[in-house]
């Protein structure tokens, strides 16, 4: 899909519902980042922007693939994997990650 045609609704649907579970997104880009940011904010849905020591959650929880291969990280993802609040992990921009 090109460009602006909602991809990201994808994932940022999911974060709105009822009972929805957290949603990690990987970032590849710093620039994506603000620019998903600004939209989530617009939509007025709660999220965080993980960084090291971060034990908060949120429905979508952005993280950089940098941070997101940090021992830190996984034990974040463990934690809400095992408690059952972990309900996908969306790889933006895939294509640039690998």
């Amino acid at each position: 899909m090109a460009i602006s045609e909602g991809k990201s609704l994808l994932f940022i649907l999911p974060c709105i519902l009822p009972n929805a579970r957290v949603t990690i997104l990987v970032l590849p880009l710093v620039s994506l980042r603000g620019d998903l940011l600004r939209r989530v904010r617009e939509l007025g849905i709660d999220h965080l922007v993980w960084a090291p020591g971060e034990q908060q959650d949120a429905p979508l929880v952005f993280v950089t693939v940098e941070a997101a291969c940090t021992e830190q990280f996984r034990t974040y993802a463990h934690k809400l994997a095992a408690t059952q609040d972990l309900g996908r992990i969306v790889f933006d921009e895939a294509h640039l990650t690998i």
